[in-house]
């Protein structure tokens, strides 16, 4: 479609611009789309008739519980460097302070926490689409993209402090081992920057730059893979009888609260949910090991022996090594998994594609029942959002909440 119709529609109906955008998903155009839509859409992030959903409603308790200036992002950010202040982070507080110098609307600070989401997220699928061999439009072309960010999709920028952290750690990956990449250095410097986001994010940073400084065994990274596997079976009762206190004050505060009996009891065990949650179970599971049986099958069809993308196969199985280690920490166990998720997708696209083109079918199958409950039965797209974001025009979206 023609860039100024699309921008033209884009006024009429930002939904439908979004729509027609996928026609040619890897243009420009459509990308351009894909960020006004996007910001668009985090701009109308609310809790609809009450309801919650997600981290959503604690988000919005804590901005607009604590009031910060860019000075004093600044003075906690140089405390933070030197180890004298006890906050985890310090990227939630840049975002409060921003949103502070135009407004104390939540919504704003939604829309410009969507910002860095997108920027990154969308250059992530600019380096996923440029290869020569990637579909540039069709029903293949949507299917790699969706399932390369479906990980952590538009919704999780109702948190968006580890939404943005992943992605700027998949933006580091990318282009470390990008062939067009001259100095790789600076992504390293860079990827440095991601403690400042998320916390959590820390033992990834560690492990990759543990993987460059020594020297490459592609033998022994593939028994540690195989070795991780037990390890996923692990019961949380184990991590719950140590004791911590041998660790930073800051770090034992922040594992002792995610292996507390409450947070097993809300995040794993769910107690208070529905009867139905042995099938979320179920299908959770189902999820993790056919990631588990897709790089079973990378491995065997010698993904590691590609020049360009072999490294990066090898910096995935040690990610994924670690995911298993910690699959049984609550929350903390996720979280990993959905960077292996995402880079799969990546080498499946750049290494194998289209001869393998017939196993993204086969991970669409393993995301179908979180689609479902996420988008339908629980309805995100309606509970977080108003449902006049799919059919108002731009003037009246963007006058919503002003």
């Amino acid at each position: 479609m023609n860039p100024v119709v699309s921008f033209l529609l884009f006024i009429i109906s930002p939904f439908i611009s979004f729509l027609s955008s996928l026609l040619k998903p890897t243009s420009k155009t459509s990308f351009v789309i894909y960020f006004m839509f996007g910001v668009l859409f985090c701009w109308h992030m609310g809790a609809v008739q009450g309801n919650q959903y997600d981290d959503y409603f604690s988000i919005v308790e804590r901005f607009q519980g604590s009031i910060y200036t860019l000075t004093d992002f600044w003075n906690i950010l140089c405390d933070f460097v030197t180890f004298q202040t006890n906050e985890k982070e310090v990227y939630p507080i840049l975002l409060n302070a921003v949103t502070r110098l135009f407004s104390d609307n939540s919504h704003l600070y939604f829309a410009i926490a969507s910002i860095p989401y997108l920027l990154l997220s969308l250059s992530c699928v600019r380096i996923l689409v440029k290869d020569k061999n990637f579909p540039q439009q069709g029903i293949w072309a949507l299917l790699i993209i969706f399932l390369f960010i479906i990980p952590r999709d538009i919704l999780t920028v109702q948190n968006p402090r580890y939404t943005t952290a992943f992605w700027l750690v998949n933006f580091v990956l990318l282009k470390y081992y990008d062939r067009a990449t001259k100095n790789r250095a600076h992504y390293l410097l860079l990827l440095l920057l991601t403690p400042l986001i998320h916390s959590g994010i820390v033992p990834m940073v560690l492990i990759f730059i543990l993987y460059l400084c020594l020297p490459k065994n592609y033998g022994f990274i593939k028994k540690l893979f195989y070795i991780s596997i037990p390890f996923s079976f692990f019961s949380y009762s184990l991590l719950s009888q140590l004791n911590y206190s041998f660790l930073p004050a800051n770090l034992s505060l922040y594992v002792e609260a995610h292996v507390d009996e409450d947070y097993y009891n809300k995040y794993v065990a769910h107690t208070g949910s529905s009867g139905f949650f042995w099938v979320q179970n179920l299908f959770d599971n189902l999820l993790y090991w056919g990631y588990v049986v897709i790089t079973f099958l990378m491995i065997k069809w010698g993904a590691h022996k590609d020049y360009w993308y072999g490294k990066m196969f090898q910096t995935l199985l040690l990610l994924f090594s670690l995911s298993n280690f910690v699959r049984f920490i609550p929350v903390i166990g996720d979280r990993y998994i959905w960077t292996v998720q995402s880079l799969v997708v990546f080498l499946l696209c750049k290494i194998f594609y289209p001869q393998k083109k017939r196993v993204f079918v086969f991970i669409l199958f393993l995301w179908s029942f979180h689609i479902f409950m996420r988008w339908f039965y629980r309805g995100a797209g309606t509970l977080l959002v108003n449902g006049n974001i799919y059919y108002d025009n731009l003037y009246t979206l963007i006058t919503d909440y002003l």
